[in-house]
């Protein structure tokens, strides 16, 4: 069957939505859902995927995807039109924020510098947004993105975890960081796959499915813990008062005490398992703002303070994209610590210093329309009596606001989760609407 037969038989009469999953050609070929599956396993895996440390631009997860682009690249030149899976409500926000950011690059003082930002990473991340609403089936959806995250993520928490309590250097030491680039992201990717793990518990066709699961959660949390990061204590426990909400309707009363029971039993357990070292870290949090707050909570504070003078010396269109860095070393703040450029450690703060109030709209409107697309999504499985994907829908809708959690702490304006998450959104939005339509096609019939 050619694209076009695919794309007139995609709802068609008598044909399910997996089936009509299944003719999409690159869906149905495995090569180039290997390479990409691949591609997001690669993601926890910072420290092995340089090649080479002398070729920096060398990586695993480049050559990875330019294998999948020479495959994707001919297949959509033959449609001579867009696939219809890049079709969103996505791309004028994403363009509005690219316009505003060429825009303030153009006009900073730093254009060289903003102007290979607006490259790597806006416009590469928007190479990956578009492949991920490319390659993301209806199987790829409900099985294979969360089974790859879930196993990619979980092994790199255990090293975390082996390397903060047993003192294995190399995954670790002082604060876990398994093979990421950092304590704080080691965290935040154990955190990211917790809405996932806690949907398999609940979803688990077998007892050997539903303790894979709740052991993988044990290490992931354990994975945060080990990352000693405050910005992760906050995030887990946020995610995990959410948790509790969203899956509130599966609590009965009458086992309200047992469980209760239960959960207080594992943090018992948990607090006298964890070094006295990590609470003593936790709270630390409480002295933002205080004269012996630590060196880290007070270089945090001068970030936010350099950001602020910044943003109002040009709060419409701001300093270039990224410009933070060389902003603050330039500033007299970054005299108190060390000489060198620095992130601000806060996306948003990143966003609207450089890109000001104009750029901060744009970014905060794609947000706040991907968080809107989870949602209608699960409304639309919902009323289809798809009670699995609508979950799975929330767990993924979660995973976005871990996100969203994330960039208060660190500038992540490339993560890869981001850019994972913001297209995810879209093919949410897609099958349960083709969902629906087959659905009610189907009835008719």
């Amino acid at each position: 069957m050619t694209e076009d037969g695919w794309q007139e038989s995609n709802g068609g009469s008598g044909t399910t939505p997996e089936e009509a999953e299944e003719q999409h050609p690159l869906h149905r070929h495995p090569l180039p859902q290997i390479l990409f599956y691949l591609t997001i396993f690669t993601i926890p895996y910072y420290q092995l995927r340089h090649i080479s440390p002398d070729v920096p631009f060398l990586k695993v997860d480049w050559l990875l995807v330019t294998a999948l682009a020479a495959i994707i690249v001919p297949n959509i030149f033959g449609l001579r039109r867009t696939p219809e899976s890049l079709r969103s409500n996505l791309w004028p926000w994403l363009g509005l924020f690219l316009v505003v950011n060429v825009i303030a690059s153009l006009l900073s003082s730093y254009p060289g510098y903003s102007f290979f930002n607006v490259f790597n990473p806006l416009l590469v991340g928007y190479i990956f947004i578009a492949l991920n609403m490319i390659m993301i089936s209806r199987r790829g959806y409900e099985m294979y993105l969360p089974q790859v995250l879930v196993w990619s993520i979980g092994i790199n928490a255990f090293l975390g975890t082996l390397g903060y309590f047993a003192n294995y250097t190399p995954f670790g030491g002082e604060r876990g960081r398994g093979l990421t680039i950092g304590a704080n992201n080691m965290a935040f990717l154990s955190i990211f796959t917790v809405p996932l793990l806690t949907h398999w518990i609940f979803h688990a066709k077998t007892r050997v499915r539903s303790v894979v699961a709740v052991s993988l959660l044990i290490i992931n949390i354990l994975g945060v813990v080990s990352s000693e990061s405050r910005g992760g204590f906050i995030g887990l426990s946020v995610v995990a008062l959410l948790l509790l909400y969203e899956h509130r309707r599966r609590f009965h009363p009458k086992y309200l005490g047992v469980a209760i029971s239960l959960i207080g039993a594992v943090l018992l357990a948990f607090i006298s398992f964890i070094p006295q070292d990590y609470f003593q870290r936790q709270a630390t949090i409480g002295s933002i703002g205080e004269a012996g707050a630590g060196k880290s909570i007070q270089r945090r504070e001068a970030y936010l303070l350099v950001a602020w003078d910044a943003f109002t010396e040009r709060p419409v269109l701001g300093n270039g994209t990224l410009a933070f860095p060389k902003i603050w070393i330039e500033s007299e703040q970054k005299r108190r610590f060390d000489m060198e450029e620095r992130p601000a450690h806060n996306t948003y703060a990143e966003v609207l210093v450089g890109t000001g109030v104009l750029g901060f709209f744009f970014f905060i409107m794609l947000l706040w329309v991907t968080f809107a697309n989870f949602s209608r999504a699960k409304r639309l499985f919902t009323s289809a009596g798809e009670e699995k994907l609508a979950s799975l829908t929330s767990a993924y809708q979660l995973c976005f606001i871990a996100v969203g959690i994330y960039f208060l702490f660190k500038s992540g304006l490339d993560h890869k989760l981001f850019l994972l998450s913001v297209p995810l959104s879209q093919v949410a939005l897609t099958l349960a609407g083709t969902h629906n339509e087959t659905t009610e096609e189907n009835e008719a019939l």
